[in-house]
């Protein structure tokens, strides 16, 4: 059976999750170029130090619930919220 594991969790012998589909994208490539002025086009340094570096892939998960409200279920979705919020608050100003 096909699973997804979130840190100490695992979607179906935790959670009760079964895994429908998933989309896995492709990284896209950081790139790195200067423009010098009153120049012709830019200057590509993506490979100048080497292999290229990439971006985080996209990853996109649907799940079917077992049986949604187990406790298990619960304490996983008030961890990603409470980390969700404390995020948000460091990247937003109150007051």
């Amino acid at each position: 059976m096909n699973t997804v594991t979130f840190g100490e969790f695992n979607s179906y012998s935790d959670l009760n999750l079964i895994l429908s589909s998933k989309t896995i994208g492709s990284p896209s490539v950081k790139t790195s170029t200067i423009d010098l002025p009153g120049s012709d086009g830019e200057l590509d340094f993506t490979e100048y130090f080497g292999e290229p570096k990439y971006s985080n892939r996209p990853l996109k998960f649907q799940f079917t619930a077992i049986n949604p409200a187990t406790a298990a279920t619960l304490k996983f979705a008030a961890r990603v919220t409470a980390t969700l919020c404390v995020r948000a608050a460091a990247l937003f100003r109150f007051g």
